[in-house]
């Protein structure tokens, strides 16, 4: 019965209203690639204390009404960057990518000097956090802890874990997304410095970690998107020194970052530009659609000061402002064409399999074998733009595709087990 209504939940889920929201360019000269949107108190950077780290160019904030940028090393991307502190007006820049000038890099924003070497190693840095507690610096080997951006030492009691992402509540507490070794899906451990506890996931792909906004700090979310069926948002449920477990909030395929907007949560979709609101109240989960020029999202800021809700969005070419809902769109048109997961995955016997089309086409949903030889022609012919899924059983495990006017729009795998 509990295979029955999440079945029932997904599918639902599949047939979502379309709601639009007006996004506005800022910070017009970026017109590139933007990794993260940052804020700090310091005095020498304009525009509401923004800074912006752009791969393929450094560290961008403006001066004096005009954006300047200053890149750590010529031949390495910069990656992530956090501030210090307004006294020193320094920012760190976690810098490389598997080379040995990896790691965290001080830019004096003032003289826009960086120091010759780094303030400490880490090959290929994943990313660089201020939290309540100190700097966090994550990278494929190690995972470095100092509470005040100097005597940097490795977390030994996650040593050797590969950290995605870490946040901090109110009361100190830390809740970390990690890939462990010899552990087959993510972990989640929640604690401190000295002791954690941790709680192995059973999913792939811990994309985000999120502490709600106030008065909700105890609120802490997660998003699951490896492209499976149990890819969605999830509240996680602990007690004072232990996680007990997850809640499924709502299903969104390939969840990726999490912010607030008004009275939903905003989940990015994993290496697309789709936006899914999840209303706070349970109503059912929306797109959100936009007809901004962009392929991808990056990155998600809800720091924007000021009185109006609004949220950024740091893409491949360049940062948008969301400045509002302005109507609900026709609620059977999807805003994109898709192939899902098939649901339940693996299955014994019968399976769903979903897809969305923007728009009519002739259609064909084929399903393979491994050795890539076909086993079953599903759809064939054309179909109006709108959800449709159809059911399948079958035997071992197989590829199925969906193709579009001719073109292949996308391949999935699916398992039947006995």
């Amino acid at each position: 019965m509990k295979v029955l209504y999440q079945t029932i939940f997904i599918i639902l889920s599949l047939f979502q209203f379309v709601h639009s929201i007006e996004f506005e360019r800022i910070f017009p000269e970026i017109t590139g690639e933007v990794k993260e949107i940052n804020r700090g108190d310091l005095d020498n950077v304009g525009e509401c204390g923004y800074f912006f780290v752009v791969p393929d160019s450094g560290l961008a904030f403006y001066r004096d009404s005009r954006l300047v940028y200053y890149d750590a090393h010529s031949s390495l991307r910069m990656v992530s960057a956090a501030c210090i502190e307004s006294e020193t007006e320094e920012v760190f820049c976690a810098v490389g990518d598997y080379s040995n000038s990896d790691g965290i890099y001080k830019l004096n924003i003032v003289t826009g000097y960086y120091n010759n070497w780094p303030e400490t190693w880490g090959i290929s840095p994943v990313f660089i956090k201020k939290l309540p507690s100190g700097f966090y610096y994550s990278s494929h080997e190690p995972f470095l802890f100092s509470s005040n951006g100097e005597n940097w030492a490795s977390v030994n009691s996650l040593e050797s874990s590969f950290i995605y992402d870490i946040e901090e509540k109110y009361d100190g507490t830390l809740f970390i997304a990690a890939d462990v070794p010899r552990v087959a899906n993510d972990v989640l451990f929640m604690g401190t410095m000295d002791s954690f506890d941790s709680l192995n996931t059973g999913m792939e792909n811990i994309n985000d970690v999120y502490i709600r906004n106030t008065p909700y700090k105890n609120e802490v979310l997660i998003t699951i998107g490896s492209g499976s069926y149990s890819d969605g948002l999830y509240k996680v449920l602990y007690n004072d020194s232990t996680i007990t477990g997850f809640e499924l909030v709502a299903y969104v395929a390939e969840a990726d970052l999490i912010t607030e907007h008004i009275d939903s949560y905003i989940v990015t979709r994993k290496n697309s530009a789709e936006l899914t609101a999840v209303p706070f109240d349970g109503s059912p989960p929306f797109n959100i659609s936009h007809d901004l020029d962009i392929t991808k999202i990056n990155c998600i800021s809800p720091q924007y000061p000021i009185y109006t809700p609004n949220f950024l969005i740091g893409t491949d070419q360049g940062i948008y402002m969301a400045t509002g809902t302005v109507g609900i769109e026709d609620a059977a048109i999807p805003c994109a064409t898709e192939l899902h997961q098939n649901y339940p995955n693996p299955f014994n016997p019968h399976t769903e399999i979903s897809y969305s089309l923007k728009s009519e086409g002739m259609v064909t949903l084929s399903v393979f074998n491994t050795k890539g030889e076909l086993i079953s022609s599903l759809v064939n012919g054309k179909e109006s733009a709108g959800n449709h899924s159809v059911n399948y059983n079958g035997e071992g495990i197989y590829i199925y595709r969906l193709i579009v006017d001719g073109k292949t729009v996308q391949s999935r795998k699916m398992i039947m087990l006995k």
